[in-house]
């Protein structure tokens, strides 16, 4: 063992080369065993949510558009795809791969396929710890550190709390590839070197993500104060000025490298509302909530939302055990500051909100705490070794009881096969013992490597077992958004990339389905990156977020079905009644286990361009009921700058829409709104106001629905609140609800069911302590067309607790407007409508002056419309889209879209990267006047002697 010990020690130690071969074949060995659980589980590491529906598909999506602009350079025609007409409306494709394509390991994307894509980029989880053990390695050759503490402070750095995020948000552990050469760059800065790798490391960074560049200059700016605090010895206001502009100006410079990407990132964040400053958090987490976090550090369990946390115990014993020596002593105590820099951040709701672009708190920065343990553990580690050799028995004792609670604690704390790992731990324990009773320094240090690595092993593959169960199923990713929906169907027909497709009744929509197959999905995660559509179908009453404005299709309502431009629409096997009244064509059926799907075509939708024959103003259109807007939308343009005189009046009665008058009743049968003694019920009906006691109970509006109508169900200012003390019985509604039905439990969302036959849709709301809270309170569910009168509408509450709201109103279209439209939009229809990259062209021939041609495209300052040649100015119409106001006659229309964001991006980066060249040099020339300087005047001295 003695000798066995000091070969390998020596091998790693002789050289840079052996010790990079031992770090790149320790984090591959590692990363493999640890994930045997998962491998053996035939799982992915694909998450169900964001794995599936953002990661996956943009992945694939990077890979096309690579191909696509690979292609056009080849032949002759450089061109890059800036525009891409998925989601509905269409898209920016630069938004689209905001979180892909700046992690230059993705590139590989451009080789994946339907049957590749799920094995390469689970590819790039190993490739980027390896390069991340690269980056390490070359910090702790740069400081000088003991080869072999290097690799141990390797194993905490990448095997540490965020290494396993890769179950949950695979592209989020590319920093770990980023922050040690960001370190390593201030490091030479403070040591009067050069700033070329702080310049490469914030570019790269930058490229990557906005948050991130933004996160770590905060985190610098601490590290840095903290550094020159304990360990510049000459302070003064020059000293920390020249500190301070020799750190900014290659921060600012390697973010300007990064504009081409950065500024578009920049743009969409800032132009799109999407910070979420508006949502409400208490001061502190409550203490369960710090319980369930400590709990996470020692059992290497989600820590919150994205993210995992561990104490890092090696990291702490170092500190611990070897802050006794005099050798760098401020050092050590920096790193303390740090560390409970770190802890304070995590425990501090604000903090965490700060490090995820004010959004919901999150830690999600703790790749820069893995790096802090990391450098702790190889700087430290030999000292610690050292240390124990004077250590009285007693202190012996000591570190070998925190050895084992470090080793043991994650896994006591799991408790899951408490036998097998009571007897592992039991045998860790007295390998160590006898490690550090009777082996030299260097067997010590290998079986205490060795002992470190299965510890990692064994929480890793615990992780991977609580993760299993949300994991993608290996060979599943791709089927996952072909077979969605009935997607295949729409997959089959020889023309699929030129339909617009929606859905309803399916259990769940894999949301972004169309970017991974390139068909044009419906299922509209893209509005993610449109705020002015999230205003569109927020102002009629669709179900969206704040975080991501998610909804899933357009609720099967004919008329928004109409003005979307969908022509094929897919409904389960069965359940067929529920598509909008206009697709009558059965085109397709496929069966399966799911149940099967039937998908229906129409030819009543509205094309892309027409000339609409009404103007509305905004104001007149807010002040509609949210069921009236949509029958306004066919034949209207709304547009901010008109004037109310300019506006057509607009009623319910002249949209052919009807209000119907409804009775409450908490019982099918009876009229009813409380239980009695003798029938109780789980829900109480007063006023304004309804208590639900029970998930799944139900109120009942009684009303008369004529036959051939279209049902919709308006609730406006819904507020939904969990319990709150009675004080006129002195006993909390959170009390009875526990005493009548014992699982009481706040909620962070809420959810009605809303059914009227032949289909029922889920209105699903989030308070404002949930990450995906959006302020909205107004709400439409369509419950389909019928051919025969009906005489009920159900609502039926998810969740317990007390929903408030202004209005509930019941509305019937007998769809007049809609077929008059459908039979006279040909005419209005501009001709001749045909993409190309980054184009929109059409011929339109209006019959007056003033004639507004609206465009189903969402506004962006990007397009430049074009008039028989002349530039034009866009209107924003319909709260989200673009008209443009022409004169009588006829028109070739041209639109071009230009991402301005990405040319000035260009300008700044070649600006960035012409003054980084000019920096280092005169950085470097600097730095041999002053060698220069010193060598003579060592010179001189030497000659007075």
């Amino acid at each position: 063992m003695k000798q066995l010990g000091r070969r390998m020690i020596d091998w790693v130690s002789s050289s840079r080369l052996h010790l990079y071969i031992t770090g790149w074949a320790l984090t591959l060995l590692l990363f493999l065993l640890g994930n045997l659980t998962l491998f053996w589980a035939h799982r992915t590491f694909f998450w169900t949510w964001d794995g599936l529906e953002q990661q996956f598909p943009f992945f694939l999506y990077q890979g096309r558009w690579l191909r696509a602009v690979l292609g056009s350079v080849i032949a002759g025609r450089p061109e890059v795809v800036l525009w891409e007409p998925f989601g509905i409306y269409g898209v920016d494709a630069l938004e689209v791969l905001m979180n892909t394509i700046g992690n230059p390991v993705n590139l590989i994307s451009v080789f994946s396929s339907p049957t590749t894509a799920e094995f390469l980029m689970q590819l790039t989880l190993p490739i980027t710890l390896i390069l991340a053990a690269t980056t390490f390695l070359a910090y702790c050759e740069h400081r000088r550190f003991e080869r072999v503490a290097s690799l141990m402070g390797l194993l905490t750095y990448l095997f540490s709390c965020h290494t396993l995020l890769m179950y949950h948000q695979v592209h989020m552990i590319y920093p770990l590839v980023l922050a040690p050469i960001i370190l390593l760059g201030t490091d030479r800065i403070f040591n009067g070197k050069g700033s070329l790798s702080l310049i490469v490391g914030m570019a790269l960074l930058g490229m990557y993500s906005l948050t991130g560049t933004y996160m770590a200059c905060i985190l610098l700016f601490v590290y840095c104060l903290s550094r020159y605090v304990f360990l510049v010895q000459k302070k003064s206001l020059r000293v920390f000025l020249s500190l301070f502009v020799r750190m900014a100006i290659p921060l600012v410079i390697g973010i300007a490298i990064s504009a081409f990407l950065f500024v578009p990132m920049a743009m969409n964040v800032l132009g799109q509302d999407r910070i979420g400053i508006t949502r409400t958090y208490s001061a502190f987490y409550s203490f369960e909530y710090l319980q369930s976090m400590l709990l996470a550090a020692l059992s290497f369990a989600p820590a919150g939302a994205d993210c995992y946390w561990s104490l890092c115990f090696l990291g702490i014993i170092c500190l611990v055990c070897a802050g006794g020596t005099t050798a760098g002593k401020a050092e050590r105590r920096l790193s303390w500051v740090l560390l409970i820099g770190c802890i304070l951040i995590l425990v501090i709701p604000a903090a965490g909100r700060v490090m995820n672009g004010f959004s919901y708190p999150n830690n999600r920065w703790t790749w820069m705490y893995n790096l802090l343990m990391g450098v702790v553990v190889a700087r430290d580690f030999p000292a610690l070794m050292d240390a124990e050799r004077s250590a009285v028995p007693a202190r012996r004792l000591f570190w070998m009881l925190i050895c084992l609670l470090a080793l043991s604690a994650p896994m006591i704390a799991r408790l899951q096969q408490p036998v097998f790992f009571a007897v592992s731990f039991i045998a860790l324990a007295i390998l160590a013992v006898v490690a550090f009773s009777y082996y030299v320094r260097s067997s010590r240090m290998l079986i205490l490597g060795a002992l470190y690595s299965a510890h990692i092993l064994m929480t890793f593959n615990l992780a991977a077992v609580a993760a299993v169960t949300n994991q993608v199923p290996m060979g599943e990713a791709w089927s996952s958004h072909a077979n969605n929906q009935g997607l295949d169907l729409l997959g089959a027909a020889a023309d699929a990339r030129v339909h617009q497709f929606d859905a309803t009744g399916f259990p769940r929509a894999v949301r972004n389905a169309g970017f991974a197959t390139g068909l044009r999905d419906a299922t509209c995660y893209n509005s993610f990156y449109h705020s002015g559509v999230d205003a569109f179908h927020t102002s009629l009453g669709l179900a969206t977020s704040f975080v991501n404005f998610s909804y899933e299709g357009l609720n099967a309502r004919p008329n928004l079905e109409f003005f979307a431009g969908v022509d094929r629409f897919a409904t389960p096997i069965g359940q067929e009644a529920a598509r909008p009244w206009q697709f009558s064509q059965r085109l397709d059926e496929r069966t399966g286990v799911d149940g099967g799907a039937v998908l229906f075509g129409t030819h009543d939708y509205a094309p892309t361009a027409w000339v609409a024959p009404r103007t509305l103003s905004r104001k007149a259109y807010e002040a509609l009921p949210m069921v009236v807007r949509e029958r306004a939308l066919l034949d209207h343009v709304v547009l901010d700058e008109a004037s109310d005189q300019d506006s057509v009046a607009i009623d319910a009665a002249s949209a052919g829409v009807e209000r119907l008058a409804y009775t409450w009743s908490v019982n099918p049968e009876k009229d009813m709104l409380a239980g009695t003694e003798a029938e109780p019920a789980a829900v109480e009906v007063n006023d304004h106001q309804i208590t639900v006691w029970q998930p799944g109970a139900c109120v009942y509006l009684k009303t008369n629905i004529p036959a051939e109508r279209v049902l919709s169900v308006a609730v406006r200012g819904l507020e939904y609140a969990v319990f709150e003390p009675d004080p006129a019985n002195g006993l909390s509604l959170a009390e009875r609800y526990d005493r009548k039905f014992k699982t009481y439990q706040p909620y962070q969302s809420y959810g009605i069911t809303v059914t009227g036959e032949p289909t029922s849709t889920l209105l699903h709301g989030y308070t404002s302590m949930s990450p995906l809270y959006a302020g909205k309170t107004d709400w439409v569910a369509c419950v389909g067309y019928s051919d025969e009168a009906r005489g009920v509408v159900t609502l039926c509450f998810n969740n317990p607790g007390i929903y408030t709201f202004s209005d509930i109103e019941l509305y019937v279209d007998d769809l007049s407007a809609l077929k008059r439209v459908s039979a006279e939009m040909p005419s209005w229809a501009a001709d001749e409508q045909s993409w190309s990259t980054n184009a929109f062209r059409c011929t339109v021939d209006t019959p007056e002056d003033g004639s507004f041609l609206m465009l189903r495209i969402p506004y962006s300052s990007n397009w430049i419309a074009r008039v028989d040649g002349q530039e034009t100015s866009l209107q924003r119409a319909d709260l989200a889209f673009m008209a443009l106001k022409l004169s009588a006659g006829q028109h070739r229309v041209e639109l071009a879209y230009h991402s301005r964001p990405l040319e000035l991006g260009l300008w700044v980066s070649f600006a960035g990267m012409v003054a980084a060249v000019l920096y280092v040099a005169i950085e470097s020339r600097m730095r041999t006047c002053v060698a220069g300087s010193a060598k003579d005047a060592h010179a001189l001295h030497m000659m007075r002697d």
